[in-house]
């Protein structure tokens, strides 16, 4: 339907499966357009790889729960799109730059388990953007979480495991970078992180690329340059800061 490999307007259910679901056309690959926020995508035990230039995994108005599965959208333009909330308990989810979002509007969803939530739990392993709107996103175990955590909420980016951000990355006036302790966020070359709000480095941030700080910089983990800062703000430093390219300003 609709030009998606996998339609439906009612529950998706792929269990013990190995599914490949390819889209040629500008729509996602797994698609539930059900018309109430009551239909679920459920995928236990399988295997699952999209190949699409938007989402590989699309519920319009309702939820997607995951259960110890392997997920693999690194071919396609974003990972899992949900209304209600996302569930992930074990296994694997591979979305590199795409994202794994829930409702990304301004009001949270107040009826039933319409939360907007996204929650990780049973060692699940997860390589991309983590993002909610309104909800709230639970990490039980950060073992296998290498990701960029948008809480749009709270205006905070957090950085989870090794963090490899491969497309340009601006930081708005209102928003705070934060890199976790056990963490590191690495900046390749020909990438640009632009910070007009503030960076947190409790961890560790290679740059290779460039790095253009209109805000405050708080450094107390460390940071390597080998590429190019430009610090137009303070870099307030109680870490330790390791120069190897070029660094400019104040």
């Amino acid at each position: 339907g609709a030009g998606a490999a996998i339609y439906s307007r009612d529950d998706i259910t792929i269990e013990g499966s190995k599914v490949y679901a390819e889209n040629a056309y500008s729509y996602p690959a797994i698609v539930t357009m059900g018309s109430t926020p009551n239909y679920i995508v459920r995928i236990t035990d399988s295997e699952v790889k999209t190949k699409t230039s938007l989402w590989g995994l699309y519920n319009f108005l309702g939820a997607v729960e995951i259960s110890n599965s392997a997920l693999d959208f690194t071919e396609s333009a974003a990972g899992i799109y949900a209304q209600r909330y996302i569930e992930i308990d074990g296994g694997s989810v591979e979305a590199a730059e795409g994202c794994i979002s829930v409702r990304t509007g301004t009001e949270k969803i107040s009826s039933g388990e319409n939360t907007g939530d996204i929650t990780v739990r049973g060692s699940a392993s997860i390589n991309g953007i983590i993002r909610s709107g309104m909800g709230e996103i639970s990490i039980e175990d950060t073992a296998g979480i290498n990701a960029l955590v948008d809480q749009m909420k709270d205006n905070t980016l957090t950085v989870y495991g090794q963090h490899t951000q491969s497309k340009d990355l601006t930081i708005a006036e209102e928003q705070t970078l934060i890199v976790r302790e056990d963490a590191a966020l690495t900046i390749p070359e020909g990438v640009e992180l632009i910070v007009n709000g503030e960076v947190q480095n409790n961890g560790a941030i290679l740059n290779e690329g460039t790095i253009t700080a209109e805000g405050p910089v708080k450094n107390s983990g460390t940071l390597q340059n080998e590429g190019t800062i430009t610090n137009n703000d303070v870099i307030d430093n109680t870490g330790t800061i390791r120069n190897r390219g070029t660094m400019d300003g104040t």
